[in-house]
């Protein structure tokens, strides 16, 4: 597993720059961002069991650092088939529950075909969670507890993401991370 900053992860990074705290997509992304305490990690395998194990060692790298960090793992080599990502989700979230992590962490997922349902395949909207490549984002639970109390009005963050990425538009989103 790759923890440079590869092409890859340089990728993500300008995303996460560019459109997730650059757009303010998610409020509580500008510090950890600026700090640097969002750790970005490659997988480079193929096959979903090893993902998972991938995914394993960076909740056990999390615990033993047990310190405000987060953890974006980038799959770099599989997954393109949005379904596909989906089913690794959910085998994710069976992980961290079986191994006891569930507690302590949660994910998060994006994705480059990220669609919610309802929504067309070229709405906006759905670039809330669409991402470069596909991506496990892996959250303290606690830090989300404090990040949610310190926001105004928490439920006001997708409605008013939907807003500016609709005002925005496909084309603009794109050339954020092109130019």
């Amino acid at each position: 597993m790759e923890t440079s900053l590869n092409t890859e992860l340089q990728q993500m990074h300008r995303w996460v720059d560019r459109v997730v705290v650059g757009l303010n997509l998610c409020p509580f992304a500008a510090a950890p961002h600026h700090e640097q305490t969002i750790r970005y990690a490659a997988s480079d395998a193929e096959e979903p069991h090893d993902i998972l194990a991938d995914l394993l060692q960076e909740l056990t790298l999390l615990v033993k650092l047990n310190e405000a960090r987060t953890t974006l793992l980038v799959i770099t080599r599989a997954l393109i088939d949005f379904d596909d990502f989906l089913d690794l989700f959910a085998a994710a979230e069976d992980l961290i529950e079986a191994t006891g992590h569930a507690a302590r962490f949660q994910l998060v997922s994006f994705h480059p075909d990220y669609l919610f349902e309802g929504l067309a395949p070229e709405d906006p909207a759905n670039h809330t969670n669409r991402s470069p490549l596909p991506a496990i984002h892996i959250l303290r639970r606690a830090d989300v507890a404090q990040a949610i109390a310190s926001h105004d009005n928490v439920h006001s963050i997708p409605d008013d993401n939907i807003i500016q990425l609709r005002t925005l538009g496909t084309e603009a989103l794109a050339r954020l991370l092109t130019e």
